[in-house]
């Protein structure tokens, strides 16, 4: 799957990037951004507006 949109909730805060190559990708980019770690948040890979997949970061 190319340039999926992902979603990380943590602690109440949502964090969604528009695009990433794959979910490491886009959870780097948003610790980043944010100055945070999302370990242990649930993330979503949304592909043309449907999740494809939910997951905990490990």
């Amino acid at each position: 799957m190319t340039k999926a949109s992902y979603r990380f909730i943590k602690d109440g805060n949502t964090y969604t990037t528009a695009q990433g190559n794959n979910r490491f990708e886009a959870q780097l980019k948003l610790e980043l951004q944010f100055q945070t770690d999302l370990t242990g948040a649930t993330f979503e890979e949304l592909w043309k507006g449907k999740v494809e997949r939910i997951g905990i970061v490990k």
